[in-house]
This record gives C-alpha cells, structure tokens and sequence, in this order.
C-alpha cells in the first residue's frame, strides 16, 4: 500500500509518525517539516524501495514534486533493473497558477519518462496528488504535448450511475461522475474533480 498526502503541516505530521500503527507497517517519505504545508508519501514496508527523492518546480508557491522508485521483480519473483516510479504533486492553486499548473505536469512527466541508467529501468508510472483543475483548460492539461499522461479515470470504465428517490440526495457525491472532493463544508457550493492519477503508457 502506497498513501500520498497533501497539504501535510508540522502537527499533522507529527501525529502521523507517531502513530504506533503507522510506525510499524509504513515507510515515511519525511519526519520533519521544512515549510507551512507540503506533500509526504508512506509506503508500506512490505514494499521495497530503491529511490526517495523531490524536485522543485517553477512556482510561486514553493512547490514540488515528490518521487519514489519501487524495484520489480521477474515472474519467478526474481530482481530486475525495472522500477515502478511513484509520484504525488500538489499543483499551483488559484486561477493565476494555470500557465505554471501546464509547466509543472510537463516537468513532472520528463521524470516519469526518466532514460535507462546502470541502475535500472522505469518501465512504468504514475502520479497522484491536488491537480488543481479548477478552470476549463486544466482539465486537459495531462493530453497537452508536452506533458502526454493518460487519466487512470477516464482510461477506466465508468461507474453506474446510482438510482436515486426524487429527493434523495446522492451518498456517493457524484464519485460515478469523477467528483474527488471528499468531505467539505456545506458552504462549499463549487464541486470540482481536483484530484487526478495520471500514468504513462
């Protein structure tokens, strides 16, 4: 199991590595804050892993990218070079940070599609976090030739769409629609997909 978080600050950090839970069955990506909110990864320590490491993009807001390589195994369950590349992101926010969401994926899909060193190969990626496809265009931001990733949602057979009573309201927040949101306030009257898992194929 692989957990990718956003938006992580120092307490919440705090409680989640000492968590006894966690501390026996995860592998954390950071135990110490570095600025107000950022992204952290656990994976499970059943998993093997060869490479931690984060990149900065071009931001305003000081983001970045956070990766981790998993080493496969053949078949026979064999090592092999081949690696499983990991990533999550919390893109630029608001609708000023368009222009640096594009830039962001692009920089972020050059390490998905990283060359064959003597230390292995990435065969295969992915990468999740807060898109931020807050405006029309964001929305195909991951089609954009510079970036070139498919949409794990819109690769994937749709979910049925759940037969409702006339005024019954629909307990899965619109989930067979794509909607990512989660819990939010009642105030939150603006209901967007904001989350994304893209993959290069």
């Amino acid at each position: 199991m692989v957990v990718m978080l956003q938006e992580v600050q120092s307490e919440s950090l705090r409680n989640i590595f000492e968590h006894p839970w966690i501390r026996l069955n995860f592998v954390l990506s950071d135990i110490k804050a570095w600025q107000c909110y950022f992204t952290i990864m656990m994976v499970s320590k059943l998993i093997d892993t060869s490479a931690w490491f984060r990149v900065p993009l071009k931001s305003i807001m000081e983001r970045d990218a956070l990766f981790v390589d998993i080493p496969l195994t053949s078949e026979e369950g064999q090592p092999t070079k081949n690696r499983l590349r990991l990533c999550t992101v919390h893109l630029e926010s608001l609708p000023e940070g368009e222009s640096l969401r594009l830039h962001q994926l692009a920089q972020i899909s050059k390490f998905l599609r990283a060359p064959e060193t003597a230390e292995g190969k990435v065969i295969a990626s992915l990468v999740g976090g807060d898109m931020n496809t807050i405006l029309p265009s964001d929305h195909g931001m991951h089609k954009m030739s510079e970036v070139d990733l498919h949409d794990v949602w819109e690769d994937t057979p749709p979910l049925p769409i759940p037969l409702r009573k006339p005024f019954r309201k629909d307990l899965t927040y619109g989930l067979a629609w794509g909607n990512t949101w989660g819990y939010q306030a009642c105030w939150m009257k603006l209901r967007i997909r904001l989350e994304s898992w893209d993959v290069l194929e």
